[in-house]
């Protein structure tokens, strides 16, 4: 079976007209060849799994051992001859690619920190649910959340911004009122989409500051006259937070309103492909280093709605395809759509 999904990827990829000699397919490839991939790469890990077996070990200790060599065999450097190193597409890539220098430069000087602090942190604050009792407080020994730490950082916070813009660009994230908005990335499609919407994007001030000149630099005025940007500050404990956010949101805007949220939504065990099971629930652990928080699942968004307002209930989940970001329609009992809110 799973060398059959193997043929069968492999021939539908290869069946897909590019421009480029190697199996690589562009973000705006058709659904049906991304699709093939998908389950090209699922396949792969499956026969990996299989040919290594439960018992092999997936990394070796090299405590004291040159590291170069350690890389050899891997996809990220390529050695052409004895004692010889060269760039792969990989390593290239990070080199040249500024938003994959970014990333990895993020990962290493915070991420990595982070995760290596995350026993430190369980062991500080065993039954903590605050949001500063988190592997990232005990990686950098701050009291201070993370957004809030690299506001005060400016070198980061500047990494941090050029982080949040290759991840919005990616296809994985391409997508009225945005509550964490960044830089206003998903509010610009939509500007472009529905000219004659107005959009309010509310963040912490540095956010604010940063996303209104961004937003003005880089389009047209036809798009930024349409966005406007204001301080607001929704840090609170977990989960209370996410229940104030959106119950003063209802309170705000009165019953007649449909709510979007756009946010992650983790799958059931086996509902989508290995692939992407994979990333959404490292995010969900991700959410547990830095903020001491987690990404619901759907009883999870569920439960926040019950706790809002009983009469608040999910029309609709829609994860488009090539999307980890879900969209899930809340709506009172029997509404009149009046007015839209993205949050």
């Amino acid at each position: 079976m799973v060398s059959n999904g193997i043929s069968n990827g492999t021939n539908s990829v290869n069946g897909f007209e590019r421009d480029t000699p190697i199996i690589n397919l562009s973000p705006d490839a058709p659904e049906e060849a991304q699709i093939a991939k998908e389950k090209l790469l699922d396949s792969a890990f499956q026969i990996f799994q299989l040919v290594s077996g439960p018992g092999e070990c997936l990394q070796n200790d090299i405590t004291g051992v040159d590291p170069r060599p350690h890389g050899y065999d891997k996809p990220s450097i390529a050695e052409p001859e004895p004692g010889f190193i060269a760039h792969s597409a990989i390593s290239a890539a990070l080199v040249t690619n500024t938003r994959f220098s970014d990333q990895r430069a993020w990962m290493t000087s915070i991420i990595a920190p982070v995760i290596a602090s995350m026993v430190n942190a369980h062991e500080r604050w065993p039954d903590s649910t605050a949001p500063n009792n988190a592997a990232f407080n005990a990686a950098f020994n701050t009291d201070l959340r993370m957004y809030e730490y690299i506001a005060k950082q400016p070198d980061v916070y500047k990494l941090f911004g050029r982080v949040m813009d290759a991840i919005a660009t990616s296809p994985k994230s391409d997508l009225k009122h945005l509550i964490g908005g960044i830089i206003g990335h998903s509010c610009v499609k939509l500007a472009e989409a529905f000219p004659d919407l107005n959009f309010i994007i509310q963040d912490i001030p540095h956010v604010v500051e940063e996303g209104a000149k961004v937003i003005k630099e880089n389009n047209e005025a036809s798009i930024a006259n349409h966005i406007q940007f204001q301080e607001y500050d929704f840090f609170q404990k977990q989960p209370v937070n996410s229940v104030k956010i959106l119950g003063n949101t209802v309170e705000s805007m009165g019953q007649q309103l449909h709510v979007l949220i756009m946010d992650f939504v983790v799958p059931g065990p086996g509902t989508v492909s290995s692939v992407n099971e994979r990333v959404l629930r490292s995010r969900d652990v991700g959410m547990m280093q830095l903020f001491n928080s987690l990404e619901r699942d759907l009883e999870g968004w569920k439960a926040i709605l019950e706790a809002v307002d009983s009469r608040l209930k999910i029309n609709a989940v829609n994860t488009p395809y090539g999307s980890f970001i879900s969209v899930i329609a809340l709506w009172w009992q029997n509404p009149r759509l009046t007015k839209w809110l993205l949050c």
